[in-house]
């Protein structure tokens, strides 16, 4: 018979001051830190929306440090030579890969985590269009989450849609939403959305779920 873990004892262990600052717990500066994953062993990685960049915390020694990004923009490159432009969402594969949502961007990055190496998934300009690579577009992508079967899905703020990306080609499809602000629930363009912001994949019940901030709603997309 398992025992349930009981949960309520709240520490921090990284940031204090708005700013940006390496350290220890509170010696180490954030701005605006939006998204947290973790990889199962003690590592904790951050997207630091208004310092354009994503982190790394040890959670057993509160030490942060720099993963990828320097200033607003956009480049690739290792560690500080990439640049992005409000990193949002995160999700993490089992493989050492970060993808991140940069929403002013437009863009879906991954970063090796071995080698701090950032490329592009997806996306160039905002707009809507499905293709490959910088052929799609996307607007205000807010948040990701991976399947474990290949396919990585993009929650759009700005576009109300739900996107996937079919990781091994690069290829975009619509999974839902019409485009326009609204509640329905239906399959495909039939459903609704009103400026939906992350998402987290179930891979138990192949089911993503969705935070639909302007409807006030959780959904489910199956």
């Amino acid at each position: 018979m398992s025992s349930a873990v009981i949960l309520g004892n709240v520490s921090t262990i990284a940031g204090s001051s708005q700013g940006y600052a390496e350290g220890v717990g509170a010696n180490a500066q954030l701005a605006s830190p939006i998204a947290v994953v973790s990889d199962g062993q003690g590592n904790v990685y951050f997207s630091d929306l208004a310092n354009h960049k994503i982190r790394k915390v040890v959670a057993a020694t509160r030490q942060t440090s720099l993963v990828a990004g320097s200033s607003q923009g956009y480049a690739e490159g290792v560690g500080a030579a990439a640049q992005f432009n409000q990193p949002t969402g995160l999700a993490l594969d089992g493989a050492g890969n970060l993808y991140v949502a940069e929403a002013l961007g437009h863009r879906i990055r991954k970063i090796v985590l071995a080698t701090g190496q950032t490329s592009l998934v997806a996306g160039s300009v905002g707009g809507y269009q499905e293709g490959v690579g910088p052929a799609a577009q996307f607007a205000l992508p807010a948040g990701v989450a991976i399947d474990g079967l290949g396919s990585l899905y993009v929650v759009e703020n700005s576009n109300n849609r739900v996107r996937r990306i079919n990781l091994a080609t690069g290829l975009t499809s619509l999974v839902a939403g019409s485009g326009g602000a609204g509640a329905a629930d239906g399959s495909g363009i039939a459903a609704s959305f009103n400026g939906p912001e992350l998402a987290y994949f179930d891979t138990a019940t192949n089911t993503l779920f969705v935070a639909d901030r302007g409807n006030v709603r959780i959904r489910a997309v199956k």
